[in-house]
C-alpha cells in the first residue's frame, strides 16, 4: 500500500509500501514529531525545549488539589505500601493491568463505562498520515446521556461513542 503524507506546512511525502503506524511502530514517535506532536522534554535541534502548555498555571492548581479518593480513611498506608510493591514488580503490561490498575480505578460506580479491546474506528488521527485505529487494553467512558448534548455533537468525529455491531 503507498502512503503519502500531507502536512500542513504544505510538505507531501510518498512511501512507496508501508504498514500502518501505531504506537509499537519503530517510526511512531518520529511521524508524530514530523506532525508536530513532541514526546515529553523533546529538545528541538536548536536546543529550544517545548514550551509548557498555555494553561500550565491551572494544570498545577488542580493537580495540587487534594483527592478525596487519597484521604488517609479511603486511601491507608498499608493500602498504599501494597500499591507502591505491586507497581515496583510490575514489569510486563499485564502485570500491570492486572496488579497496579485496580489500585487506580478504585471502586468503579458503572461497570457499563469501564471496557476494552475494543477498536476505535470514528477518531480522527491525530496527526496527518495513515495511522492503525486505537485498541485500548482498557478505558473508560460514560453514557452519553450524561454528557452535554452540544459537546457530544461537536466531538461526534473525535470520539468512539458506540459499542462496537462485530
Amino acid at each position: 500500500m503507498a502512503l503519502i503524507l500531507r502536512w500542513k506546512n504544505g510538505v507531501i511525502r510518498t512511501l512507496a509500501s508501508t504498514k500502518s503506524s501505531g504506537p509499537y511502530n519503530r517510526n511512531f514517535e518520529q511521524y508524530l514529531i514530523d506532525g508536530r506532536v513532541f514526546p515529553n522534554c523533546y529538545l528541538f535541534p536548536n536546543s529550544q525545549a517545548t514550551l509548557k502548555p498555555g494553561n500550565w498555571d491551572e494544570i498545577n492548581q488542580l493537580a495540587m488539589k487534594r483527592q478525596a479518593s487519597l484521604s488517609s480513611s479511603k486511601f491507608t498506608d498499608a493500602a498504599h505500601s501494597k500499591f507502591v510493591m505491586a507497581d515496583a514488580h510490575a514489569k510486563k503490561e499485564d502485570q500491570f493491568s492486572k496488579h497496579v490498575i485496580p489500585f487506580i480505578e478504585g471502586n468503579i460506580q458503572d461497570a457499563a463505562c469501564v471496557s476494552g479491546n475494543l477498536q476505535f474506528r470514528n477518531l480522527r488521527p491525530l496527526i496527518d498520515g495513515y495511522f492503525v485505529s486505537g485498541n485500548p487494553n482498557l478505558y473508560y467512558g460514560a453514557r452519553p446521556e450524561q454528557l452535554n448534548r452540544r459537546i457530544r455533537e461537536d466531538l461526534n468525529n473525535q470520539s468512539d461513542h458506540t459499542h462496537d455491531p462485530g
